[in-house]
């Protein structure tokens, strides 16, 4: 593959790419966690709150929000 720029200049591309990413799913994870805590607390219809999985919820809600931005975890 043959660069249509200077390699430092696509290095500092590249890193900003992954900087950018890695912030945006930061983005996404808290995000996940603020809305699950709530889901949790709140609780669930036909389930009790002690049997509700913070560690699940959190994973579900964290699929659907990158889902919806169209971010690949």
């Amino acid at each position: 593959m043959e660069l249509q720029v200077p390699e430092d200049r696509a290095k500092e591309r590249f890193i900003a790419l992954l900087e950018k990413n890695f912030d945006d799913e930061e983005a996404v994870e808290r995000e996940a966690m603020a809305e699950a805590e709530k889901l949790v607390r709140r609780g669930a219809p036909g389930v009790r709150r002690e049997d509700l999985d913070l560690r699940k919820v959190e994973q579900l809600v964290k699929q659907r929000i990158a889902k919806a931005r169209g971010f690949v975890l």
